[in-house]
Order: structure tokens, then C-alpha cells, then sequence
């Protein structure tokens, strides 16, 4: 099965899922219909209850009240007339009381107006929203490979926090850390996916290591990827189920990852294309997102494996993409880093490469990035917009060991950092 066969395969689970939601559509609109008749029915009866037994003898009391009120005024009257005959008043006593009448008047006025300026004045705040993004993460062995020193070995031998321990002080402070996830987790055996005469990888880890990317800082993953469908289908189901386990939200085609804060929503599209004319169902999926969020981030699996430059149709489709409304175009699947590039008011960084990459002992490129945006958004009256945006590259290692010790970390080499920053603007051929 080559890489269309998945997209298709994708494609039918997505039709069965639409399927599904319709019919628990419909499901909810019946019930609510019937719930809202009941309602209807229900205050009808308490309001006319209410009348009969509170609001008509409220009325026929205050019938009562106001009569008596009027008989009390007209005693009242005849009164005031017989004093005003008995005296004269005071002049100057009446001159003073009206001065004094005066200034209250406008004191009461003064308090009126600044009252009247305070409930004007705009509510106004701003805050502040940290994304992560990072690259190829393969929490599996090739095969189930089990050798000491293997990633299925380290999961087995090794904390659980062992993985992303050198990194995790980049997300554990933020809002949201987003990884591309390379594997599938499953406790059953599976069916592998034939991949043809080349052959290819096949990546399958147990169901309780879905929870190394929750102690590692890392709170959603893309499982969109040519490894979604490794052992089949039912892995696939299971993989989702092992990261609902873990606490770790999750990404795949219409099934896109959403994050909130103060009111304002975030939409992480979860895609693979790795043609042009596979952008489509993306931007269908973007669409959808756009009526649900305020920001929204591709982020897609696609292009040349280990190519240092993406192919004029990947640029062709991102730049489409944004285009579409996307705010952030984020790539994977290459292996290795690719530039980052200014398009249409969005950032499109083409591939973040592996971060924490089990399928090879020996990988052919060492560098990595951790990516950040920034936004700042300004409220006002309630109104939400978003007023900055800012990046962060935070250049790292793959590995640290003579050989894949799966144990990212940090360049702390100001050179060879500078190196990668410069290659991801653009400015060399080289990380």
C-alpha cells in the first residue's frame, strides 16, 4: 500500500466519521425538539399559575393602597393650606434653604457624571498566548525491535521522562506544545501494511508509552502521517484511545485539535499531502476550523525525504493554504530542517525535522529547532484581535550521544546555533 492507498484509507475512515456525526446530529436535534416542547409547555402553566396566585392579588392590593394614599394626600392639603394662612415666611431663612437645595442638586449631578463616565469608559486588557511546535517524533523501534539500547528498549529500561528531559523547560510553561507523532500505540498485534517491493518502516509501540509525551510537557500530537496506518486500522483506533489515556489531545484530518484561553480559540489542522492536488482536502478541513477558532495552524506531513529545499509544489501548496485563511503553515516528514518563509501575513516553516526519532540509530542530520509563536491579543468591549505576533527558533540537537540516545537537547554553542537561525531565515545553503 503506497502513499495514496493511505490518503484513500484516510478518506473513507473521515466519510464514516462525517456518517456518524450526522446521524448523532439528527439524534440531538429530535431530543432537543421534544425538550424544548416540554419547556414550552411547562412555563406556560407556571405563568398563568403565577398570575392567579401572586400578580391579581398583587394588583387588587395596590388598588387598595392607592386609594388610601389619595384620601391621606387630600388631609394632607387641607392641612398645609390652614398653616401657610397662620405665618409669613422668612425670607432669608427660604434664601439659604434654596442655595443649599443648590449645591446638593449639583453635588448629586457631579456623582451622576462620573458615574456616567466610569460605566462609558471601554474595558480594555491584553494577554499574552505561547504555542510550541516540534518536529518527527517516533516513540517506536522498527519491527518491535526490542535490542538493548532501542527506543522500545530505553521505554522499557528508562523514566518515562527520560525522553524530552533536556527540552521539556520549553514546554512546560507555555500554552500548548504540539508534536508530529510517527508511530502507532497498541497492545495488539496488528496487521503490517504492505508498503510494496522497497519495503519501507513499520512503527508500533504498547499503548502505555502514549504517556511519555505527557510527562515530557507535550499536550497534543499530529498522528496524520505515512505511519498513521502501520498496522492497520484498528491500530489506528487504539492509538487514538492510548493518547485519550494519556491526557495527549490529538490531530487527524477533520479531527482537529483545539485550544482556548480568555475566549480566544486556536485550531491545530492535523494534514498529510504529499502532492499538490492533496492540498484540497486540507483547505476543506481549514474551512471548517475557521468557523470554530480565531487562529488557525496547518500542520502537515509531506515533501521529499532528507531534501534541504522544498519542492516548488510544496511551496505552491502552503502558499495556497494561506491563502485560504491559514495563519501558520507548520511542516514534518522530510527527516531533516527546511527554511522558514514570510508569505501572505503568515509563516510557513516547511519542515521542523525529527526531534525525538526512535526509527534510526544513526541519523543523517543532527539539527533540530523548537518553534514558538507568539501572540498578544487586545480586548476590548469584549471584542478580541489579535494585535502582535512574534516567533522563536530555539536551534537543538537530535541527539546527544555518540550515537541516537533519543534525547534531544539544546545547541549551547552560540556559532552553531547562529548557524541553524541563519539557515531557517534563509541566509545559508546549510544548518
Amino acid at each position: 500500500m503506497n502513499e495514496d492507498n493511505v490518503s484513500r484509507a484516510l478518506r473513507d475512515i473521515d466519510r464514516q466519521r462525517r456518517i456518524e456525526r450526522e446521524r448523532r446530529r439528527r439524534q440531538i436535534k429530535r431530543q432537543l425538539t421534544v425538550v424544548i416542547v416540554i419547556m414550552i409547555v411547562f412555563f406556560s402553566l407556571a405563568g398563568a399559575a403565577g398570575y392567579i396566585l401572586f400578580i391579581k392579588p398583587a394588583i387588587e392590593k395596590g388598588r387598595t393602597e392607592k386609594e388610601a394614599a389619595v384620601q391621606t394626600e387630600e388631609y394632607q392639603s387641607i392641612g398645609e393650606r390652614v398653616s401657610e394662612d397662620a405665618a409669613e415666611p422668612d425670607s432669608d431663612k427660604t434664601g439659604t434653604a434654596t442655595d443649599a437645595s443648590v449645591y446638593a442638586n449639583e453635588s448629586e449631578q457631579t456623582v451622576v457624571d462620573m458615574a456616567s463616565e466610569e460605566a462609558a469608559a471601554p474595558e480594555v486588557r491584553d494577554f499574552d498566548i505561547e504555542m510550541t511546535f516540534i518536529g518527527d517524533c517516533c516513540m517506536a523501534s522498527d519491527l518491535e525491535n526490542r535490542s538493548e539500547g532501542s527506543m522500545l528498549w530505553s521505554e522499557e529500561n528508562l523514566p518515562s521522562t527520560y525522553f524530552f528531559e533536556k527540552v521539556n523547560q520549553h514546554f512546560m510553561d507555555d500554552d500548548l506544545t504540539v508534536a508530529n507523532c510517527e508511530n502507532v500505540f497498541s497492545d495488539s498485534q496488528g496487521v503490517l501494511r504492505d508498503k510494496g517491493e522497497d519495503g519501507g518502516f513499520w512503527f508500533k509501540s504498547p499503548a502505555r508509552y502514549a504517556g511519555i509525551f505527557k510527562d515530557g510537557g507535550i499536550d497534543a500530537v499530529s498522528i496524520c502521517n505515512n505511519h498513521t496506518l502501520d498496522y492497520g486500522k484498528d491500530a489506528l483506533e487504539d492509538t487514538g484511545e492510548a493518547l485519550d489515556a494519556a491526557g495527549v489531545d490529538w490531530g487527524l484530518r477533520d479531527k482537529i485539535i483545539y485550544y482556548e484561553k480568555e475566549g480566544y480559540r486556536i485550531a491545530i489542522v492535523c494534514v498529510a499531502y504529499y502532492n499538490f492536488n492533496e492540498v484540497y482536502d486540507a483547505a476543506a478541513y481549514l474551512k471548517e476550523a475557521e468557523e470554530n477558532s480565531d487562529f488557525q495552524v496547518i500542520y502537515f506531513h509531506g515533501g521529499k525525504e532528507y531534501e534541504p529545499a522544498p519542492e516548488n509544489w510544496k511551496v505552491s501548496a502552503c502558499r495556497y493554504l494561506v491563502d485560504e485563511g491559514a495563519d501558520l503553515v507548520i511542516g514534518a516528514h522530510p527527516h531533516c530542517l527546511q527554511r522558514i518563509e514570510e508569505y501572505g501575513g503568515a509563516e510557513i516553516v516547511y519542515s521542523l525535522g525529527n526531534f525525538c526519532f526512535g526509527g534510526n540509530n544513526y541519523p543523517k542530520t543532527n539539527k533540530t529547532i523548537i518553534y514558538k509563536c507568539y501572540l498578544t491579543i487586545h480586548e476590548e468591549d469584549g471584542v478580541q484581535t489579535l494585535s502582535a505576533k512574534s516567533r522563536e527558533i530555539i536551534p537543538c540537537y537530535v541527539y546527544t550521544g555518540d550515537r541516537n540516545n533519543w534525547q534531544p537537547a539544546p545547541i549551547e554553542d552560540k556559532a552553531e546555533a547562529e548557524q541553524v537561525v541563519a539557515f531557517m531565515n534563509g541566509e545559508t545553503e546549510t544548518p
